[in-house]
C-alpha cells in the first residue's frame, strides 16, 4: 500500500514536456536533472528527448544559415591612412568625404596622382 502510493506521488511529480506535453520518462528526468557545480548539465531540461532534438536541430540549422558577422574593422569599405580628417593647407577647411577619397588613393591598382593634395576642392579649382 505504501510503495502503491510513493509510486503515484513519484508519477506526479514527474515532470511534463513543455514542447509536446508529455511526461518524461525515468532516463529523461535524470538526465534533465543532472547538475554539474549545481548549474544543469542537460541544454534543454524543460523539453522531452524527442523535443530536445528538434530544438537542438532547428538551432543548428539557424547557426549554419547565418555566418558570424564581421569585426567593425573589417566591414570599412576602405582604410584611411589618416586618423583624423586632413585640413586643406590654404584655407584650413576640412576635406569632405569625396575629396579625402580622390586625396587619400587606396587598393592595389595604380591610380593617377592628385594635383595638389593638401588642397580642398574649392583651394584647386582656384
Amino acid at each position: 500500500m505504501e510503495a502503491a502510493r510513493e509510486a503515484a506521488q513519484r508519477e506526479a511529480s514527474r515532470p511534463v514536456c513543455a514542447g509536446c506535453g508529455s511526461r518524461f520518462t525515468d532516463e529523461r528526468w535524470e538526465a534533465a536533472e543532472e547538475t554539474d557545480w549545481g548549474v544543469p548539465v542537460d541544454t534543454h531540461p524543460q523539453l522531452c528527448h524527442t523535443c530536445k532534438h528538434v530544438a537542438v536541430a532547428a538551432h543548428d540549422a539557424a547557426q549554419q544559415e547565418q555566418p558570424e558577422p564581421l569585426p567593425d574593422w573589417a566591414q570599412q569599405k576602405r582604410f584611411m591612412r589618416y586618423t583624423r580628417r586632413p585640413r586643406c593647407t590654404e584655407c584650413k577647411a576640412a576635406f569632405t568625404d569625396e575629396r579625402w577619397q580622390a586625396v587619400e588613393r587606396t587598393g592595389w591598382e595604380p591610380l593617377p596622382q592628385e594635383r595638389h593634395p593638401t588642397l580642398c576642392q574649392t583651394c584647386t579649382q582656384e
